[in-house]
């Protein structure tokens, strides 16, 4: 089976991969830029075998970065800017037998049903709730990691697929790492919107962290929300007179962050860790699914996260802990740091599973059910 991933970028990464690779903007090809961004390991948990290893039954582009994008097309004697054509150009010259959308909010059914050829399977996936804005029935499946979005096809118009992320095996030999140094970590959002509970316990870390003597860090990716400040209904070019303030994240928050981290960094920072921290998002009620999840036992460290429901084999008190409440979380804490042999024993424990369970083999023979059903 043949298939073309397409994800999208985040706008803090690319300035920092480019940087990180000295990518020469000029001299780059399409095939090395793509080469350097699979062995970043960017959004790898989700990339599926054949794209991440580059078989020939593979195809991966990121359809919004421009420069990877127009890369492709120039090397055809093509000079289109619009990405989204570029990438329905790659579709059909790959002529793939499914395409995987990993993007399907910005796009819309018509472009879909019309720019792709009616024979190639499309599937997508999306897991946050702002299903009101796609038309999902244009794809055979939406995946998900939700179990709460798995309804019938007769009740929401379109069909859905339980779909799990995968252990990226270039994460084994990053969780053989023996020197941890860093007691607690998280990464992740920190936004106004579907985090609330989870800002709120960011916060109570960040309060934990100046009272505490353990090396506690946090990487938190946020977009400054600003409120402008002059008298009454004014015209909005005063703002600039008057200036604004930050609403959003706090200077606290702010001042006890370190940058995002992506990647390879980011396997780096988590295997250098003996906790991390998770809280899931607000939408996902009693299922936590999120990332953080695999990438942390993958990376060997331990998994310390908010009570209840996991995926299969996540098992609480075996290959992971759970805390009820922020001051259950600091008991867990001074436990887990007290009993190294513990805390050792079960991320190890994770780490095994993950490996056993989601496999990138699994996930992509998952994929192939999926599509042929």
């Amino acid at each position: 089976m043949k298939v073309l991933q397409a994800i999208h970028s985040y706008k803090p990464y690319l300035p920092h991969f480019e940087e990180k690779y000295k990518i020469d903007k000029e001299k780059i090809s399409f095939k090395e830029l793509k080469g350097l961004l699979l062995k970043d390991r960017f959004y790898a948990s989700h990339l599926l075998s054949p794209v991440l290893n580059i078989e020939t039954n593979g195809f991966y582009t990121m359809w919004d970065y421009p420069l990877l994008q127009q890369k492709w097309a120039e090397e055809r004697g093509w000079k289109e800017k619009d990405l989204k054509k570029i990438l329905f150009a790659q579709i059909e010259d790959f002529r793939p037998d499914v395409f995987y959308n990993c993007s399907p909010i910005r796009f819309d059914a018509e472009q879909i049903k019309t720019q792709i050829d009616r024979k190639i399977i499309k599937m997508c996936w999306f897991a946050s709730p702002e299903t009101g804005h796609i038309d999902f029935s244009v794809y055979k499946t939406r995946l998900t990691n939700l179990p709460l979005d798995i309804k019938s096809n007769k009740e929401v118009g379109f069909r859905s697929d339980l779909f799990q992320p995968a252990h990226d095996p270039i994460m084994d030999e990053y969780a053989k790492s023996k020197k941890r140094d860093t007691d607690i970590f998280f990464y992740g959002q920190y936004h106004s919107s579907y985090f609330k509970r989870r800002n709120e316990l960011i916060d109570l870390l960040i309060d934990f962290k100046s009272k505490s003597d353990f090396n506690i860090e946090l990487a938190l990716q946020y977009n400054l929300e600003k409120k402008h400040h002059y008298p009454f209904s004014r015209p909005t070019r005063f703002k600039k007179l008057f200036g604004a303030k930050i609403i959003n994240p706090s200077l606290d928050v702010r001042k006890n962050t370190i940058s995002p981290l992506y990647g390879l960094d980011l396997y780096e920072k988590i295997a250098s860790s003996k906790i991390v921290f998770n809280a899931a998002v607000d939408f996902s009620g009693q299922h936590k699914v999120n990332m953080r999840n695999f990438e942390t036992v993958g990376l060997g460290a331990h998994l310390l996260s908010d009570e209840g429901i996991y995926p299969d084999f996540f098992k609480e008190g075996t290959n992971f802990s759970t805390y009820s409440d922020f001051n259950n979380f600091k008991s867990k804490v001074n436990y887990l740091l007290e009993h190294t042999a513990e805390r050792e024993s079960m991320a190890l424990a994770g780490n095994e599973m993950v490996k056993k369970k989601y496999s990138k083999e699994k996930q992509w023979q998952r994929f192939q059910e999926i599509a042929s059903v």
